[in-house]
């Protein structure tokens, strides 16, 4: 990562120009009046420009429908529409990949020119293909494009005489106080100081700059990183020893444990090094609202007990002896023959009467076998249950512990959010079938094909009957939390409880992270087949880790990962220059060995996967918009205020009655 690192420090100094080459160009196609259907020319352009685009790496098409003036909006809209669907039916029947192709109309809203002319017209009525491509080098091109923002760099001039509260694109802000910069040799900076930043919050934006969350070895869990730079004239300059810069993350769920830190770039690649400094938060700097949490923190759960599993050691399972055979007649006398064989004949009639002896007890026998597999199943559940509880009881004694720290209601959300979540259980099905089977329990394993949790984990959701009467409190201590929300502010917002809140005394990358806790048990993971070029980015999906691989001698290899997490691993490589990508959606186990799967991928497909398991992305289609709203009793007005992201997406209300009736359409 080290050589990429380097080069985004080098392309923050060139004003981003790109390493690799990238084309944007448009080619139209043209309609008669009212007409939506493609001729064999507009096909043939179709299919000269797609023989085109497939020579190059990777390409996407924006697919543009427009119309002339004639004509009323509404009819416009639609035969734009219809145009752009029969180009997108073309390209797709040619196998375009969906995912190559975007879609949108504008009818008669850009018009090339307003002139009623026949010939004005002809060039109104048109179909825009507005194609990009790329031609890679290497993956770290491809990666480096994979953030969907074309120009990452926010550039920002800030007067040092009296400073700056600065506004990022992405949520975040920073506040430049005055005097904060001084030149190389410690002169201080006067007038305007050109800042820029970049901010790094998705998976997305992580894979483009080549940003990993570990800190030597360490795996780190993040809140976010941002790129701060500042120079006078073109010239570098850095922080005055007595000032900060504060850097405010956008709005998410506070984690306890987030400190800052600072990039450190190794013999090998680019590390973070903790600074040792806590990160703050907004919510304490608000008065928080007074809710009374002694019903959470103070309740019963009985007894808690650990269930323990006892057997007397099982019996041999009862066999059968081996039937007796005749003795031959060419080995022995005809006399001693005779004796023999009447020998035999004992035997074999005591054999068949043992049958049905041993059929009554291997039936016993199977008896005890099913007694025991359901007291198995039964002390699994208690034992899970037990887990449970104790999870439950640490969680709670540590929003305790934040008592007179965090705000009441930022510890009931941090509650009702683990209570809604799945939690993680270690089970050990084999030593619990050790315990009742002893040296039997392979042969029983397969003959009654048992089940068997190799991982050792079960996630299971805190729906147990001891949690009832906390999820209850929760409720109410929500909506009475709401309530408050409501009466102070006029709003309800529960998507975060504030923002983290750093004071930096360094520019260049900074992440918001944390040690990533709990009690692992860590093994190695290795992928084999692997060439020198290829990379490897794995995602944990319960929290926000993105880690890369060591590629040497043809594996790849993660050292010392988490057993029982859930991650997905994806992987990219050129083949003659065209991205592949392989992805596997599993479990960690304990020293596990794959070979990854590659196939033909482009820019958008990476996305998606990446998108798929960012909490931080949207997973709500662009097109549709649902809004729950809670509507408390106001005796003074009856309006209320909806609010989408963009605002432009709020067409209009339609509010319905609990029975699903129409009340009426409030317009945006």
């Amino acid at each position: 990562m080290k050589q990429y690192i380097s080069t985004v420090f080098v392309l923050l100094a060139i004003g981003l120009s790109t390493v690799f080459s990238q084309e944007t160009n448009s080619t139209f196609l043209y309609f008669q009046s009212d007409d939506y259907n493609l001729d064999q020319s507009d096909q043939d352009i179709i299919r000269g420009l797609v023989d085109e685009l497939e020579a190059h790496s990777s390409y996407s098409i924006d697919v543009i429908g427009h119309t002339d003036q004639d004509g009323h909006d509404d009819y416009n809209q639609q035969l734009a529409k219809k145009r752009a669907n029969s180009t997108i039916e073309y390209l797709i029947g040619l196998g375009l990949p969906e995912s190559r192709v975007y879609v949108n109309w504008k009818g008669e809203q850009e018009l090339v020119s307003t002139d009623l002319t026949p010939s004005a017209k002809q060039k109104n009525r048109r179909v825009e293909l507005r194609y990009e491509y790329y031609d890679f080098t290497s993956v770290d091109d491809l990666a480096s494009v994979i953030q969907e923002k074309d120009d990452p760099i926010q550039d920002y001039s800030v007067d040092t005489e009296s400073g700056k509260l600065i506004d990022l694109d992405k949520g975040g802000s920073l506040f430049v106080p005055k005097e904060a910069f001084v030149h190389l040799d410690g002169t201080q900076v006067t007038g305007p100081v050109d800042i820029e930043v970049i901010e790094a919050y998705q998976l997305t934006d992580f894979m483009s700059h080549g940003l990993l969350t570990e800190s030597k070895g360490e795996l780190l869990e993040t809140g976010g990183m941002l790129y701060i730079n500042a120079t006078v004239d073109g010239q570098q300059v850095e922080l005055a020893e007595n000032r900060s810069i504060e850097i405010i993350y956008p709005n998410q769920a506070l984690e306890e444990g987030m400190e800052l830190f600072y990039a450190e770039e190794t013999e090998e690649d680019m590390t973070w090094a903790p600074t040792g400094k806590a990160l703050g938060t907004t919510q304490l700097k608000n008065d928080p609202l007074l809710v009374d949490l002694d019903r959470i923190l103070n309740i019963d759960f009985g007894e808690v007990v650990k269930p323990v599993l006892q057997f007397e050691p099982l019996p041999k399972r009862p066999t059968l002896g081996h039937k007796p055979y005749p003795p031959s007649d060419k080995l022995y006398t005809y006399e001693k023959y005779q004796k023999l064989y009447a020998q035999y004949e004992e035997n074999l009639e005591a054999w068949h009467n043992s049958i049905p002896v041993l059929d009554k007890k291997l039936a016993a026998w199977n008896k005890e076998v099913d007694n025991r597999l359901e007291e198995i199943e039964a002390h699994q559940k208690d034992l899970v249950e037990f887990k449970a509880k104790v999870k439950v009881i640490n969680q709670i004694n540590g929003l305790r512990g934040m008592q007179g720290r965090r705000a009441p209601i930022e510890l009931i959300q941090k509650i009702a959010a683990f209570m809604g979540s799945p939690i993680r259980i270690y089970v050990d099905d084999r030593e619990v079938y050790q315990i009742a089977f002893q040296n039997q329990t392979r042969d029983l394993i397969a003959e009654r094909k048992l089940e068997v949790n190799i991982e050792g984990f079960e996630m299971v959701k805190p729906s147990f009957p001891f949690a009832r009467d906390l999820n209850k409190h929760i409720r109410e201590l929500q909506k009475k939390a709401d309530e408050l929300a409501f009466r102070e502010t006029g709003r309800i917002d529960r998507k975060g409880f504030g923002s983290y809140v750093a004071g930096i005394s360094q520019l260049g990358w900074i992440n918001c992270d944390r040690f990533s806790g709990g009690e692992y048990e860590l093994s190695n993971l290795t992928i084999g087949e692997v060439d020198a070029e290829t990379r490897f980015y794995m995602i944990y999906k319960d929290q926000r880790s993105f880690i890369g691989a060591r590629v040497h001698s043809g594996e790849a290899v993660y050292e010392n990962v988490a057993v029982g997490e859930a991650v997905k691993l994806v992987s990219l490589k050129l083949i003659d220059d065209k991205p592949y990508m392989a992805i596997r959606d599993f479990v960690l186990g304990r020293d596990e060995y794959m070979v990854m799967n590659y196939l033909p991928c482009d820019l958008e497909q990476i996305r998606n996967e990446l998108n798929s398991v960012d909490p931080t992305v949207s997973k709500v289609k662009e097109e549709t918009y649902e809004l729950t709203l809670k509507v408390f009793p106001n005796p003074t007005t009856d309006a209320f205020t909806a609010v989408t992201q963009p605002a432009e997406n709020l067409n209009n209300l339609s509010i319905y009655d609990i029975n699903g009736g129409l009340v009426k359409n409030v317009g945006s």
